[in-house]
């Protein structure tokens, strides 16, 4: 349905029948849980959940410019599923909760740094320096040419000036510009005369060394995490504090609801926290424009997620934990052997890197064990998951005496099947 709703934008200006189509969804969502059979409902709820943001997107995003056009998606969205989780036939869907966490982190967000807190702009998703960005779909894309630019637009004459050659008016485009804009990304190639951003905001400056816009032929930096274009756009900080808050407090929502068994209520600030708070970590990293310090906070950041996640006894926020633990250790240990230095100038030399990873990897399976070892003695209060029995004359079960080969059974035995009369 998206492809053929941006399809249609192509040929056709207005919005109207891509909205209807996305409310159609919503229609039909509610048409399956009404008429359709049980084993098809969350079907029908996940055309709901995808239909809201549709319709409201395509009412709004085309031609948003600033975050003023973007709120109102944001904003209208929320309610829609807020709607939607207390209406018959879905309420109570938690999934409903979670998407809508999410997309108040998301409004949050903007009005804290403005469009420019989105990787995407105006698309709403996390900032384009995280994990969870998505510059590169923005990034894989034709490059802009002047045909390409609105030319009704009060920026367009500056865009000419930039095509033919001025730096100093792709260098002021880039930065009147609206972020995530063709504009901005017209300017930032000096007239679409560079391969790349690299230049952005110092066309004039390029032009002096004679390289026509090209590169100034820098070495690659071992910051993983790329920062913000000029110093005035850079909200790394503010959005790293939001983002923190957010992913802090859902995951005490998470701990909270599961403490009083509200589980499926609790499912629904998983991911939200999970990515509010990986990116607040990154954030924080990138305003300090140093890589370690991303990782250190990262590694914080899924070594609390993924303690959480054991404590709850929930299996994927532990792993996910684990994995952001491991990937925020992975980033301090290249950072610390400086890995651009051993691919620069064609000369690879990876070995010593490696067995450095190699040393921190050790030291994460040190920590997992010291770990286990303190959640066992301090939050074990019950039997363990697993004991280790002998085997029984059948291979099964208790034995009379010692063996060399125990098995595995579960400390509790498992319910009778069928069950009993």
């Amino acid at each position: 349905m998206l492809l053929i709703a941006i399809d249609v934008r192509a040929e056709h200006s207005g919005s109207g029948a891509q909205v209807a189509m996305f409310a159609g969804l919503v229609l039909a969502g509610y048409l399956v849980l009404l008429f359709a059979p049980d084993e098809v409902h969350a079907a029908g709820v996940t055309a709901i959940v995808l239909g809201i943001p549709g319709a409201f997107g395509w009412g709004f995003l085309p031609g948003a410019r600033s975050f003023d056009d973007v709120r109102p998606f944001l904003v209208l969205t929320i309610a829609g599923w807020v709607v939607a989780f207390v209406a018959p036939r879905t309420r109570g869907r938690t999934v409903f909760v979670g998407v809508a966490a999410l997309f108040l982190w998301l409004w949050i967000l903007g009005e804290v740094a403005g469009t420019s807190a989105f990787s995407a702009a105006p698309l709403p998703s996390p900032p384009r320096h995280t994990l969870f960005s998505l510059e590169a779909l923005v990034t894989e894309r034709g490059a802009v040419d002047l045909v390409d630019l609105d030319p009704t637009d009060p920026l367009y004459p500056l865009a000419v000036r930039c095509g033919s050659g001025d730096g100093s008016a792709c260098d002021e485009l880039y930065r009147s510009a609206p972020e995530g804009s063709d504009f901005k990304e017209f300017g930032a190639t000096c007239g679409n005369t560079s391969a790349d951003a690299e230049n952005a905001g110092f066309c004039s400056l390029s032009e002096s060394f004679g390289n026509g816009g090209g590169s100034f032929g820098t070495t690659p930096s071992s910051n993983p995490i790329t920062p913000l274009a000029t110093a005035s756009d850079d909200k790394s900080f503010d959005i790293g504090i939001v983002s923190a808050f957010f992913g802090v407090v859902y995951l005490g929502a998470l701990w909270l609801l599961d403490r009083n068994r509200w589980r499926g209520l609790a499912t629904a600030f998983v991911l939200p926290g999970l990515v509010a708070l990986l990116t607040g970590a990154q954030s924080l990293g990138n305003a300090a424009s140093h890589a370690w310090v991303a990782g250190v906070l990262t590694f914080m950041a899924g070594l609390g997620f993924g303690l959480v996640g054991d404590v709850t006894q929930r299996r994927f926020a532990t792993w996910a934990g684990a994995v952001a633990a491991a990937y925020g250790a992975l980033t301090v240990a290249l950072d610390a052997v400086h890995i651009s230095h051993s691919l620069s100038n064609g000369d690879v030399k990876l070995a010593g890197p490696g067995l450095v990873v190699c040393l921190f990897g050790a030291m994460l399976v040190g920590l997992g064990y010291l770990i286990a070892r303190f959640l066992a003695r301090r939050l074990g209060d019950g039997p363990p998951p697993f004991e280790v029995v002998a085997p029984g004359p059948s291979g099964f079960g208790p034995a009379d005496g010692p063996t060399a080969w125990p098995n595995l059974r579960p400390s509790e035995p498992p319910p009778a099947w069928p069950p009993a009369s």
